[in-house]
């Protein structure tokens, strides 16, 4: 508001001073306001752009350990089904494995590494424990199973 304007409508200078103090006031309340209002934008902005890298480095993580993830359950299965197989140097039969596109599925089994440890068996039997068949301690020694009715005899019961 311009001091002529206020003389116009018959104020006296206290009240023209009074009235301009007042809108002095009012303006710099403004620009408070809006500078205030471009330093939460700017500092949003900011923050914005901080959330989107947290997010692309978390992102990056989570398929750095996924990987990780799929990388032990790869390994744990291998192990086991080399343990289930006897493998007595799991090193040795692994290195003659082909790792190349096997996956550990949803079963937690690893596709087609059956058939390839069978073939490893059957080419390099010494890498495996033989199973053998169970021992019965008899009194007059060790059976290989093969003599069912001395065993009962021995034992008291009946022949079939």
């Amino acid at each position: 508001m311009k001091k002529e304007k206020l003389k116009e409508l018959g104020l006296t200078e206290e009240q023209i001073r009074a009235v301009l103090d007042e809108n002095s006031r009012d303006l710099q309340k403004a620009r408070n306001k809006d500078a205030a209002a471009k330093l939460w934008e700017e500092e949003r902005a900011a923050l914005e752009n901080q959330c989107g890298a947290w997010k692309e480095k978390a992102e990056s993580l989570e398929g750095i350990w996924q990987k990780k993830l799929e990388e032990s359950r790869y390994e744990m299965a291998l192990s086991h089904q080399l343990e289930k197989a006897g493998a007595r140097n799991r090193k040795a039969v692994r290195a003659l494995i082909c790792e190349e596109g096997l996956q550990v599925g949803e079963d937690g089994a690893i596709a087609g590494l059956a058939e390839q440890i069978a073939q490893i068996r059957a080419e390099n039997s010494y890498l495996f424990e033989e199973k053998s068949v169970p021992q019965f301690i008899c009194f007059g020694g060790m059976s290989d199973g093969a003599d069912e009715e001395k065993v009962r005899q021995i034992m008291g019961l009946a022949k079939e």
